[in-house]
């Protein structure tokens, strides 16, 4: 197995890893929201109502939904941030091929002009 084969396995199992733990605490946030949403409500339903508990459930459905943006947005970024790399490795590689393509393209022009002087090396002769 060469050193890209190993490159690309590495790579991937880095970026899942990393995309891992976005999508599990964006999961536990939207589960936090719904259990937070449902007491709210649950709460609203019954008829003593007091002041302090209505800012409780208030503050928690907040602070729920603000982690619920909050991971979203992180795992959001963390996808672009893998495509952005994958893109940066491809623009690379890329470059590593047309570098080399024109060493051999140089390397056969050299060639070509020692034939030609060659040639009329032995024509003259």
């Amino acid at each position: 197995m060469n050193k890209d084969d190993w490159d690309g396995r590495f790579r991937r199992v880095k970026l899942s890893q990393a995309e891992a733990y976005p999508l599990s605490s964006n999961l536990d946030s939207i589960s936090l929201m719904q259990r937070v949403g449902n007491e709210y409500n649950n709460e609203a339903s019954h008829v003593v109502r007091d002041v302090r508990t209505d800012t409780n459930l208030s503050a928690r459905k907040f602070y729920a939904q603000r982690n619920m943006y909050l991971t979203g947005f992180t795992l959001f970024l963390s996808l672009i941030l893998n495509r952005t790399y994958s893109l940066i490795i491809d623009i690379l590689r890329s470059d590593e091929r047309l570098e080399k393509q024109m060493e051999t393209e140089n390397k056969l022009k050299e060639r070509v002009a020692e034939l030609e002087e060659e040639l009329e090396s032995k024509k003259n002769v």
